[in-house]
This record gives structure tokens, C-alpha cells and sequence, in this order.
């Protein structure tokens, strides 16, 4: 005959296999789609260039807190000038993760920009890089 378990362990066990099964359905509960996602590029005379993204997104489930967008540098010299506006308000530079703010970062071959709102859910929201 095998060697039992004291109870305790047979309760832990219970717990690990409930959260195994519970912890990936709250993980699917928040999703969104990109409605739109508009670029507009401009071409400047000394070889440099403008770009405007527009991006359209639909919170369908889910309370969202911040945006994000990275974006490959492999083949750029440098990006300058970000800056993040939804509508006529417009994002600040700072770390402080609040709403109206937003962080650039450099990581391996990417800048990374990250901006922080209003919690949103169920709404669509239009943000400009």
C-alpha cells in the first residue's frame, strides 16, 4: 500500500490545481482591437521624416489602464520628438505612471513608448504617437 498524505497537502494540492484552472480565465478577461491604425509619413528635404500614428482602439472587456507601442530601430539612426496626444489633450513625459503621461524607453533594438489614462473599458478611444 502507497504512503498517504497528511490532509494538508491534499488541501494544498486542491488550491494549485483550482488556481491552475481559474488564473488562466482571468487572464482572457480583458480584450480590445484596433479599429483603425492610421499612419501619415512625410518625407523631409534633408532625408529625415515625420510620422503620425493614429490609433483607434475598442476596449471590449476589461479595464485598461495604459497603451503601448514599440517600435524596431535596427535600420533608424535615432527617433526624436515623440509625443502622445488623444484628441486635444496632450500626454507629458514623466515616470510617474499617472493618466496624461506617457514613458520612451530603449530596449535592445526598440524604443519603447508606454502611456498611462483613465481606467477604460467598453469605450473606443483614439491616441496619436
Amino acid at each position: 500500500m502507497g504512503k498517504r498524505l497528511p490532509s494538508y497537502r491534499w488541501i494544498l494540492l486542491a488550491v494549485l490545481l483550482f488556481l491552475i484552472m481559474v488564473l488562466p480565465a482571468a487572464a482572457q478577461e480583458k480584450t480590445l482591437y484596433w479599429d483603425r491604425f492610421d499612419v501619415a509619413l512625410r518625407v523631409n528635404q534633408d532625408g529625415t521624416f515625420d510620422v503620425v500614428e493614429n490609433q483607434t482602439i475598442v476596449f471590449t472587456s476589461g479595464t485598461f489602464t495604459f497603451g503601448y507601442r514599440s517600435i524596431n530601430t535596427r535600420l533608424l539612426e535615432d527617433i526624436t520628438n515623440i509625443a502622445v496626444t488623444e484628441g486635444n489633450r496632450v500626454y507629458r513625459l514623466d515616470n510617474s505612471r499617472q493618466p496624461g503621461t506617457y514613458t520612451v524607453s530603449r530596449q535592445n533594438n526598440a524604443v519603447v513608448i508606454r502611456w498611462y489614462f483613465e481606467p477604460t473599458a467598453d469605450s473606443t478611444r483614439t491616441f496619436s504617437l
